[in-house]
């Protein structure tokens, strides 16, 4: 027991430093005085955000954005819609196109005290939860693993989390030993796609939309429908339709060549079979979240556990990078 609240003591001491370190470097920001009132603020932020003209101003969220890490101190104010992920905020405001660094979106919830948001919670998710307001300031930041570490996660009990530590020369350094983004059933902690590599992706879908026959305004249960005709499975180890987990398989290699089919799986089949049975190979596989946005799958996920935390639905894409 003495142990252990040494460690949280510890813990909390490197907290305290991370955020203190943290406050310093947004109020260095070029931006709205800390010495405005809330009300003046918000007023302030609307007047200056900017966005898709055409988004209803009742679908917009208006944020005052803070970029702070190694070589960044600059600040964006934009608005957007309430549907949009966090994920879909990053790749709107990202410059980022090292490899090697991440990116994280935080939240303030007490004085001095920021938590890092799940890259596919949606803005509009936030604003229910009373994580964020529709008027309100938020950080961006860019860090380098593994000396510098991820912010807890809004939805982190920090008192149950398990305590590691680390080095940190730039005054960032929080600890945890398993980040919890809610995205991917083994809790890996995502970093964002380098532009070069997004638009690879990009094109590839284009080609693929261009192709196919059936038109982008197709509904839902028409697309539903002829996937479940022509997708190919193993029909005698899935025999019952509600038990198929359906998704379009589109493959992509080095060369840019780029190819789609339709295949169905057991729900309870893991990516790892999935990519066993249909390519033989071992590759990395994206799941399409929306536009511009590929989730990384862990091959070890489960089909149904990922539909379940909203990364790969039935029906949906499934993007495969062959070497």
């Amino acid at each position: 027991i003495l142990a252990r609240k040494s460690n949280l003591s510890e813990r909390k001491l490197k907290e305290e430093s991370y955020h203190a370190g943290l406050e310093e470097r947004i109020r260095n920001l070029d931006g709205i005085k800390g010495n405005t009132s809330k009300k003046v603020k918000k007023m302030l932020i609307k007047s200056r955000c900017t966005g898709i003209k055409s988004l209803k101003m009742q679908d917009r969220v208006y944020l005052h954005i803070g970029v702070v890490g190694k070589g960044y101190a600059k600040e964006h104010f934009r608005y957007f819609s309430r549907q949009d992920t966090v994920a879909r905020l990053i790749q709107t405001l990202s410059e980022n196109n090292d490899p090697s660094q991440e990116v994280e979106v935080l939240v303030s919830v007490s004085p001095k005290t920021y938590r890092s948001m799940p890259l596919l919670f949606r803005l509009y998710e936030a604003i229910e939860k009373n994580v964020l307001e529709e008027v309100d300031s938020i950080v961006l930041r860019y860090f380098t693993p593994p000396n510098e570490h991820p912010t807890t996660s809004i939805f982190e009990d920090i008192s149950a989390a398990t305590i590691t530590t680390g080095t940190d020369t730039h005054n960032d350094d929080i600890t945890s030993t398993n980040h919890q983004e809610g995205i991917l059933s083994d809790g890996g902690h995502m970093s964002i796609l380098p532009k070069d590599l997004v638009q690879k992706f990009n094109d590839a879908i284009a080609t693929i939309d261009k192709k196919s026959k059936t038109k982008r305004s197709t509904t839902v249960k028409v697309r539903e429908m002829m996937m479940k005709s022509k997708s190919k499975g193993d029909t005698k180890r899935t025999k019952k339709l509600e038990d198929r987990f359906f998704v379009e398989f589109i493959v992509l290699n080095m060369q840019g060549d780029v190819s789609s089919s339709y295949v169905f799986m057991s729900k309870t089949d893991t990516v790892r079979r999935l990519l066993e049975e249909h390519m033989q190979e071992s590759c990395a596989a994206y799941a399409i979240n929306g536009e511009s946005i590929y989730v990384e799958v862990s091959h070890e996920s489960v089909l149904q556990e990922l539909q379940r935390d909203d990364v790969l639905n039935c029906f949906g894409r499934l993007l495969i990078i062959r070497s």
